[in-house]
């Protein structure tokens, strides 16, 4: 007997029945049997429209520590931990300031994971930009539920 654990990344347009279905669809062979070891849907897309705090926030502070950068939205497929923090707000951005050079990637999720200090000290001067920025007087997104 052959098995294979396969690890899907799921569009947000998706949930995990569509993706199962779609598999299911493609291999086309009754034999073969899909079990879902462990799975969570996606989570929605973040705003990213004029009146998202969070979202303006992070422009704000990637246009000053890195000018000639143009920001624009994206998604992020991996949801790591992410996923806990729905409760908490509907502005969710994954955003690492970090250049990453060709000759670095093997130092990325691999033994012995490294980054220069260069760039280590480009992620804390962004975090600090980013915390001063956020110390302004504007009203606090309100919650989904209670905590």
């Amino acid at each position: 007997m052959a098995q294979a654990i396969v690890d899907f990344r799921i569009h947000p347009a998706q949930t995990v029945q569509e993706v199962l279905e779609l598999a299911k669809n493609i291999v086309a062979d009754d034999r073969v049997q899909f079990h879902v070891l462990s799975a969570f849907d996606p989570l929605p897309i973040s705003p990213s429209d004029d009146q998202a705090l969070g979202y303006q926030l992070l422009r704000q502070t990637i246009q000053s520590i890195f000018p000639e950068v143009e920001v624009v939205p994206g998604i992020c497929i991996c949801n790591t931990d992410s996923r806990h923090y729905t409760n908490l707000t509907t502005g969710i951005y994954r955003f690492n300031p970090i250049y990453v050079q060709p000759q670095s990637f093997h130092g990325i999720h691999g033994i012995n994971e490294k980054i220069s200090v260069q760039a280590y000290e480009t992620q804390v001067k962004f975090i600090f930009e980013f915390i001063q920025n956020a110390d302004a007087d504007l009203k606090p997104v309100p919650h989904k539920e209670e905590l």
